[in-house]
């Protein structure tokens, strides 16, 4: 949590940070118990944890679609990776998450609520809809897994784009 909490200092200030880290830790508690029971994430060690989830969500803070964005989608967010940490830091900012299992959309949505960060989840096979929606709106689309489940869905996703 060092590097983590060193990231978040110098960016938002110790105060800040130190709310944020708190809630870290709590999303990183909640997804390792939820884990034992549903597969949210096969990494399990603290340390990488942070390294993996939430450092590696972070990397893209900084970036100029992330800082102009009002409305971010997530699609494939597994565990709510990147949104959610990206949520935390941005809570001014809309996320939408999508998986394509209800049941992990469901223990996302109940962990970001105690958390108080917002989610948004859509049903499986709903991913390219989403997408596409998202994109002819202007919001930024960042997909981490395939999105479409046909071709006919990825050649309108790259018009739309």
């Amino acid at each position: 949590m060092e590097r983590l909490e060193k990231l978040l200092t110098e960016r938002f200030g110790e105060k800040r940070a130190a709310r944020l880290a708190d809630r870290f830790s709590k999303y990183m508690e909640m997804t390792l118990d939820w884990n034992e029971k549903v597969n949210l994430t096969s990494i399990t060690e603290p340390a990488e944890f942070v390294e993996k989830h939430f450092l590696d969500s972070l990397s893209i803070m900084d970036s100029y679609e992330i800082e102009d964005a009002e409305k971010i989608i997530d699609i494939g967010t597994g565990g709510g990776f990147p949104g959610i940490p990206l949520a935390i830091v941005f809570p001014e900012k809309k996320f939408t998450l999508v998986d394509s299992l209800d049941k992990r959309m469901k223990i996302v949505q109940q962990m970001a609520d105690e958390i108080d960060a917002a989610v948004i989840a859509t049903p499986n096979h709903h991913h390219a809809l989403a997408a596409i929606l998202a994109m002819r709106r202007g919001i930024h689309v960042f997909v981490e897994k395939p999105l479409a489940s046909t071709v006919a869905e990825a050649q309108l996703m790259g018009r739309v784009a």
